[in-house]
């Protein structure tokens, strides 16, 4: 009898997403599944302060916030119901939201106490305190993989935390989401980089990885691929002459391209624009 992994669940971020075409985000909550024993945690903001500071101080905070707690009620409600039992459960539900509230899509976590396991999530993406609320690689991330999330629902093909195989080697190429057009996109998100010789090295790194897929004639999804860089945001004074270094050292290379922080709006609604 194959052993059950008791620590197994799954963690999803609820994203306050007012309008869908600019691709906006603010977490305000976090949903634990455990499918061992089907059951699905959630905890969410207190303070419309995170949201306030993304889309303004005009934003009717209690409106906001009464519909928020109708939104993690009725997530409640259906797992009270064993709406939620297995993995695929909660991705069709995730699928399905079209209001204000989206979810991101569930992501792996070790959890041997389940409330433990939420609060250290929420702590880590949510609340006032999280490093990863402004700027960073988690935040570069977040916008798309929101983007993402609609462009499945809409039925389009869009691949998370993907790997391309290079042919005839050992090596595979990863990419934080993949979406297709007439070519198969690989979108790799950076984190902060305020060293000259970091930047050298990630720019190096993802230009000879483009380059091998391109010349072994890998064709995922039977279409030629590019890999596209995203700026993580850089904190410091230099952050032009940092990312025109990695500008730089890409054109050396085939099928690579740099979306700098300033443009990861436009990026977004590109990608949502251009998605098959």
């Amino acid at each position: 009898m194959t052993e059950v992994d008791r620590s197994a669940a799954y963690y999803s971020l609820i994203q306050y997403c007012p309008d869908r075409g600019r691709a906006e985000v603010a977490n305000v909550g976090a949903l634990l599944f455990t499918p061992l024993d089907q059951v699905v945690r959630v905890r969410t903001i207190s303070s419309m302060k995170r949201v306030r500071r993304v889309f303004g101080v005009s934003i009717d905070g209690q409106r906001v916030k009464r519909a928020l707690r109708a939104f993690a009620d009725a997530i409640e409600s259906d797992a009270d119901r064993r709406r939620f039992k297995t993995l695929d459960d909660l991705r069709r539900f995730i699928a399905t939201r079209a209001n204000e509230f989206v979810l991101t899509q569930p992501r792996g976590a070790r959890s041997e106490h389940a409330a433990d396991t939420l609060d250290r999530i929420f702590e880590e993406y949510v609340s006032d305190g999280a490093v990863a609320a402004a700027s960073g690689m988690a935040y570069p991330r977040r916008q798309l993989e929101a983007v993402a999330a609609r462009l499945l629902n809409d039925g389009r093909t869009v691949k998370l935390d993907y790997a391309v195989a290079i042919p005839n080697t050992d090596r595979k190429v990863h990419a934080d989401i993949v979406y297709l057009n007439g070519t198969t996109n690989l979108v790799r998100c950076l984190p902060e980089i305020d060293v000259p010789a970091h930047a050298d090295f990630a720019a190096q790194r993802a230009g000879s990885e483009a380059q091998m897929l391109r010349r072994s004639n890998a064709r995922p999804f039977q279409r030629e691929p590019k890999l596209i860089v995203v700026s993580g945001g850089l904190p410091n004074s230099d952050a032009n002459l940092v990312e025109q270094r990695i500008e730089d050292i890409l054109r050396y290379f085939e099928g690579a391209e740099l979306v700098r922080a300033n443009a990861l709006e436009a990026f977004a609604d590109r990608m949502a624009r251009e998605a098959k």
